[in-house]
């Protein structure tokens, strides 16, 4: 497909200038990381619903879903989907989706990218999914539906995440190595943030981490230049105060009056 060869060749070209990008990112996403934290730790009760369902998914991990997840196709089916999804995001045509017990694949027109291969390590296909479920629930904006399926689905996300990203993965090879150790990082800091940020305060809590990194961001901009200027031009020189000759008589209160 033209659309997907010219998406292509543009992410080609900036691909190592969006990895330099996300390393000058990472700073600033931590510290908005905290910033988050912060505000949890003086008013935990927001996070109240967010923390029900990361317990939810922990108590329902080893007696229902450790025996799905031990074959991997719950993980490979929400994999190979966002793989999928960023290929039709990025202009290709899904020409073959495969699950198995045994792995999955997932073939395209007009060749893949590195955001392709890359997706399925920080995009959280599976709380999005939630999120949308919990908006189309019955009575969703009285109840803490989307805390709750959030809290659930970003403990999956992050298990799940943690299990597939390791050396034997050949989606690191085709996006280059040395990019993925770079990029991988501060994406997730982006995408969970994002996302917990959303379940405690909506789409302003959304907006104050962004806030957050946008003001990191500032601050190195401007912390830059001022470790490298220079002063411009010599600071004035002291004007050398007035010889005082000895000869002259001395007022009362200790000052040198002038000569008649």
């Amino acid at each position: 497909m033209v659309i997907g060869h010219s998406i292509n060749r543009v992410l080609d070209a900036l691909k190592w200038p969006i990895g330099a990008f996300a390393v000058l990112m990472f700073g600033p996403l931590m510290y908005a990381m905290l910033r988050f934290a912060l505000r949890i730790w003086q008013h935990p009760w927001g996070l109240i619903w967010f923390i029900a369902g990361i317990l939810a998914y922990a108590l329902a991990w080893r007696p229902f879903m450790r025996r799905w997840l031990k074959t991997d196709w719950m993980l490979t089916v929400e994999h190979e989907l966002t793989h999928a999804l960023f290929a039709i995001l990025t202009g290709h045509r899904v020409k073959s989706f495969q699950v198995t017990r045994k792995g999955g694949r997932v073939e395209v027109v007009g060749g893949s990218n590195w955001l392709i291969a890359l997706a399925p390590y920080f995009f959280p296909t599976a709380p999005l999914v939630l999120l949308l479920l919990a908006v189309l629930m019955p009575l969703g904006t009285l109840l803490p539906w989307t805390g709750l399926f959030l809290g659930f689905a970003m403990a999956y996300h992050v298990r799940s995440t943690w299990i597939e990203t390791h050396g034997a993965q050949t989606d690191f090879d085709q996006a280059g190595r040395w990019f993925s150790a770079i990029f991988l990082p501060s994406a997730n800091l982006c995408a969970i943030g994002l996302i917990a940020s959303f379940a405690v305060g909506g789409w302003d809590g959304m907006q104050q981490f962004t806030s957050d990194a946008s003001a990191a961001i500032h601050w190195l901009v401007m912390l830059v230049p001022s470790a490298f200027s220079w002063p411009v031009e010599d600071p004035p020189l002291l004007t050398p105060a007035p010889a005082i000759d000895a000869a002259a008589p001395a007022s009362v209160d200790g000052s040198v009056s002038a000569a008649p």
